[in-house]
């Protein structure tokens, strides 16, 4: 046998670019604490054509200067998110632009929801998705699938809603 994937249940991911602006970034970092959401960048924000400079083969003292520079690049992203490095992520569904909000499970994308705009509303769109019995996404994902997306966007939402007027329901439904 071969090496087992692990397991992720339904899992809301965010990714996102250091080139979304701040206020934005910091609101997608306070709702991903809240919410449980995943948020994921392609790579550290290193200066332009960093990655074509053959660090291996540089002198000793370029390779201490780049390496200063991945410090500097790791240093800011932290600062700006709690946040997994995850190209492949990327690139295995296809996003070219950040941000876009994907909620997954084991066996691949359910719904996502492409722009800049608040974790809440994205929720809200996946929330449609997932009840409307004649949505792409129902006929897609299956009835058992569909069942644990929406117990995770409800979760979701919900613990966006806490502390809130509206934290008793999301979408007309009953939070615990």
């Amino acid at each position: 046998t071969g090496p087992s994937k692990e397991r992720i249940g339904v899992r809301l991911t965010a990714a996102v670019s250091m080139s979304l602006e701040k206020d934005y970034r910091q609101a997608l970092k306070n709702d991903a604490a809240k919410a449980g959401m995943r948020l994921a960048v392609r790579g550290l924000p290193v200066p332009d054509g960093f990655e074509r400079q053959p660090f291996f083969a540089a002198p000793k003292d370029k390779r201490v200067q780049l390496k200063g520079e991945i410090v500097r690049a790791a240093a800011a992203l932290h600062e700006a998110f709690e946040i997994d490095v995850d190209p492949a992520f990327f690139r295995d569904n296809g996003i070219e632009a950040a941000p876009v909000f994907v909620l997954e499970d084991d066996a691949g994308v359910i719904v996502r929801v492409h722009g800049a705009v608040t974790t809440r509303y994205a929720l809200e769109v996946m929330w449609s998705e997932l009840t409307d019995a004649k949505s792409f996404v129902v006929k897609k994902a299956g009835k058992v699938r569909v069942s644990q997306a929406k117990e995770a966007v409800l979760k979701a939402g919900c613990a966006l809603s806490a502390g809130t007027l509206a934290g008793l329901s999301f979408m007309g439904e009953a939070c615990e």
